[in-house]
């Protein structure tokens, strides 16, 4: 009966080794330490980038992107060494745009997310805000724009959770993304790059010199290379806590 036991006990052990194996957080920063730590400035042209106490989504900070005039760049980066040994990417943050923001693009866009491989070779995923006649779309470009998942923009003045996954491969790549825990769009089985990411950025960038100024704020940055999704899912005091793993 012992030897029984303690057979069962290896079996669920290695379960659970091999279950929790299977994803690690890349990166995970809520800015509660209120400054920029890991992160390092990319660009700070026509406006600033500072970490602020005006709304957070957990917590007292997050950061603050100002645009305050045309062809406004305001971007943060992380290069990630670890990440490049990974075909998987799983992105995940909140976002908060400004009807202020907003109301100020007309028929214009600017990029809010951007991956690149270790030697930049090629621009993996692209996530960008549109308008095209007052209607905004929140765009998912890969593959170095040979192409793109896309849906509405929800409400402006209130946060909202991105979450994109990327399966990196040349001919059976996968690539989906959720707003709200609801999955917006997806394709499967596509061409999704030659190499994997490394090099990560957040921020504003106006795309083509577009006069597009105002706030946006993120928080809860999140990259895994695991699948899982859950609104719930958030960065307190460098702990996971809500919705468990979905792979």
């Amino acid at each position: 009966m012992k030897r029984l036991m303690r057979l069962s006990l290896a079996i669920t052990l290695g379960l659970l080794l091999t279950t929790s194996s299977f994803g690690a957080t890349i990166l995970q920063d809520n800015f509660e330490h209120g400054t920029f730590g890991i992160w390092v400035k990319d660009t700070e042209n026509n406006g600033t980038i500072s970490i602020s106490t005006d709304t957070a989504s957990s917590g007292q900070y997050s950061i603050k992107f100002n645009t305050t005039a045309a062809d406004g760049s305001l971007t943060i980066g992380r290069y990630e060494t670890g990440s490049s040994n990974y075909p998987i990417l799983y992105i995940r943050l909140k976002i908060y745009f400004t009807s202020t923001y907003l109301g100020n693009m007309t028929n214009e866009e600017c990029s809010i997310i951007n991956s690149f491989d270790e030697d930049y070779l090629q621009n993996l995923l692209s996530a960008r805000v549109e308008d095209v006649g007052g209607s905004k779309t929140f765009v998912v470009y890969y593959n170095d724009y040979g192409a793109s998942l896309s849906g509405a923009l929800p409400s402006s003045d209130t946060w909202h959770t991105y979450e994109i996954y990327l399966y990196r491969h040349a001919t059976e790549g996968n690539i989906s993304f959720w707003i709200d825990g609801v999955l917006v769009d997806s394709d499967t089985g596509v061409d999704t790059g030659d190499n994997n990411p490394a090099n990560f950025y957040f921020g504003i960038d106006s795309i083509g010199g577009d006069d597009i100024q105002g706030t946006v704020y993120m928080d809860d940055i999140v990259l895994d290379n695991s699948r899982y999704i859950g609104t719930g899912w958030r960065v307190q005091e460098g702990l996971a806590v809500g919705s468990p793993y979905h792979y």
